[in-house]
């Protein structure tokens, strides 16, 4: 159970839900949509609902949906469209890979109910199956169900897990909780038969020429920015780095009113600091500085509440900042665009062969046999001879469905809600079907995307690097590590992080 005093009650549980046969003690204040006749789905009081009903069939949306092919239409209008277009599930799903946002749709058709998730799976959903009743719970995060249902953290789970102790966020469908699984995108939720289903990719995805690709991309981009700007104010992050200098390339006539703003506290890049300005600046525009908000105990202890304890970033330090600064905002995060990086092949050369040790070492995870065993099972359903590699898939459902999804959970706690203008699968089939070739450093696919929108001017600036911090980086090498990362941790307590947080093991 909740104890009150440990944690920040406005904070707590902030937009998320819980939906099961009867709602838990401790969420009965919440508004309760009645789904079918084993889910009552229980909302915060502050997140976005929305139902609607045709016939025979049935959607509840919990976030904001977005149309970048008809940006003016609200979430209402986006699911009655949907729902106009949808005879089958297969029908649901190509209508479903158009759309953009941040959302969970719990979807009743042919007698049938299953629950989606974005794109990314940014709108986190988890699972859990009760053994002795076969009752099926579904949530944002799994703390819900430890408070709501008494099930506690498997300490020889944990124990395993963190053999491997540099790394942020759980693996695949893992979490600490037995009988607990996390939905990756790409899958469903079956109620009925309370299992997770792959349902993309289906069939191999088309080849797209560089300059094709980069149009299309541009345009959906756009779209997807123009669509959330109409729900509510916005607020655009611009850093150093491509997505940001995409998406601030891809605003086109909204750039000059949509604010744009970085947090700078102490490990805030030397480069996302000059680059984000001189990048403005070419459009005679400025970038607001947001200044590190201090937090305490509380705070933090409610972070980690909020996401199960299965999430950690350094970036902690942003959230207490962007909820002084930018409350109620839809902040354009750049979620989901690295899937289009090559991440985990920067040459852009793939392996000749992939495996579960190769997928868990790209990770970060080797000789971790937990991580090992969930990456086996995860690559035995990727399916076959479909023009995309599984290491770009597992980076598109294990960075962003596992660790970006919890960030976005842990943004909910201080009012903000976040929207990436990439969160679209019909965008994301598009980049992957570009050679890898445009895909790997420089980015050059990124790049035209760039110039399509706004010229050569938006490339003019350096991208993720910028000579003088390489200058400082040699000039410090000959400092021992100990000092310089024990400055660094003196400059994060001065700027109002706390000692529980900087003592956390995965900080650094």
């Amino acid at each position: 159970m909740v104890e009150p005093e440990s944690f920040d009650p406005v904070m707590l549980y902030r937009r998320q839900f819980v939906a099961g046969p009867r709602m838990p003690e401790p969420f009965r204040a919440w508004p309760v949509i009645p789904f079918s006749r084993t889910l009552l789905i229980g909302c915060h009081p502050e997140l976005e609902v929305t139902t609607v009903s045709k016939q025979d069939r049935m959607v509840v949306c919990l976030g904001h949906i977005l149309d970048p092919h008809n940006p003016g239409q609200g979430n209402s209008q986006v699911l009655e469209r949907l729902l106009a277009l949808s005879e089958t599930f297969f029908d649901f799903e190509q209508a479903l890979a158009k759309l953009g946002g941040r959302w969970v749709l719990f979807v009743s058709l042919l007698e049938k109910q299953r629950v989606y998730h974005d794109a990314g799976g940014l709108k986190s959903v988890f699972f859990y199956t009760d053994p002795s009743s076969q009752n099926l719970w579904v949530a944002s995060q799994p703390g819900l169900f430890e408070d709501g249902l008494g099930l506690h953290p498997d300490e020889q789970l944990l124990k395993q897990f963190w053999e491997t102790t540099s790394h942020n966020s759980w693996v695949c469908e893992l979490t600490p909780y037995r009988h607990v699984r996390q939905l990756l995108p790409n899958h469903y939720l079956d109620i009925e038969r309370r299992t997770s289903e792959r349902f993309w990719p289906s069939t191999s995805v088309a080849p797209q020429t560089l300059e094709e690709a980069a149009e299309k991309m541009a345009e959906i981009i756009h779209g997807l920015i123009v669509a959330v700007a109409q729900r509510g104010p916005v607020a655009l992050p611009l850093t150093g780095g491509y997505e940001s200098r995409v998406s601030f390339s891809c605003a086109k006539e909204l750039r000059r009113t949509i604010p744009r703003y970085i947090v700078d506290v102490p490990n805030t890049l030397y480069y996302d600091r000059v680059l984000s300005r001189r990048e403005a600046k070419v459009f005679g525009l400025q970038v607001d500085s947001f200044s590190g908000v201090p937090f305490d105990e509380r705070f933090w202890r409610t972070i980690l509440k909020n996401t199960g304890d299965m999430w950690w970033d350094q970036g902690i330090n942003h959230l207490s900042t962007l909820g002084k600064y930018v409350p109620n905002h839809y902040l354009l995060i750049g979620a989901m665009g690295t899937v289009a990086r090559a991440w985990y092949y920067q040459d852009g050369k793939l392996p000749p062969s992939i495996d579960a040790r190769l997928l868990a070492n790209a990770i970060g995870f080797s000789r971790n046999q937990l991580v090992t065993e969930a990456l086996e099972h995860w690559h035995a359903m990727v399916p076959r001879d479909i023009n995309v590699s599984a290491l770009d898939l597992l980076f598109w459902e294990h960075r962003q469905g596992n660790w970006a999804s919890m960030t976005y959970t842990a943004i909910d706690s201080v009012g903000c809600e976040t929207s990436a203008p990439f969160n679209s699968r019909e965008l994301m089939e598009i980049a992957l079907g570009v050679d890898a070739e445009y895909r790997k450093p420089p980015h050059v696919l990124l790049r035209r995307i760039c110039v399509i929108t706004g010229g050569e001017q938006t490339v003019a600036v350096p991208i993720n690097h910028y000579w003088l911090e390489k200058v400082m980086t040699r000039a410090l090498e000959p400092i021992p590590y100990r000092l310089k990362y024990g400055f660094f941790i003196a400059r994060m307590k001065r700027s109002g992080v706390p000692a529980c947080a900087l003592s956390d093991s995965r900080f650094y």
